[in-house]
């Protein structure tokens, strides 16, 4: 599956390496690091959506962490301290990056 937080509209900064930013930082994070993450992101952008006059791109962006989020803790408690890359081969999660 298409990885969620990837977004084709995206600039190609974020492609520009061997790996994307979202790759590099789930083989450092924990799967309850980029939880927190994840939350705090979907907080920032239901609280602001209509407050910078960009409404439909926030909520494009609160649905996309939504998702990721629901990745997450579709793997379980037990993955909860491993780090995402980690979890997602033990449990099967096969994402695509580019």
């Amino acid at each position: 599956m298409r990885h969620p937080l990837l977004n084709p509209e995206s600039a190609g900064h974020y492609d520009s390496g061997e790996k994307t930013a979202i790759e590099e930082l789930e083989e450092t994070a924990t799967v309850a690091e980029q939880i927190g993450w994840c939350k705090g992101n979907i907080f920032k952008y239901r609280y602001r959506h209509d407050l910078k006059g960009e409404a439909i791109k926030d909520l494009k962006k609160l649905e996309t962490y939504e998702k990721y989020l629901h990745l997450l803790y579709s793997m379980g408690r037990a993955a909860v301290y491993m780090r995402v890359a980690d979890a997602f081969k033990k449990y099967g999660v096969e994402v695509e990056y580019f």
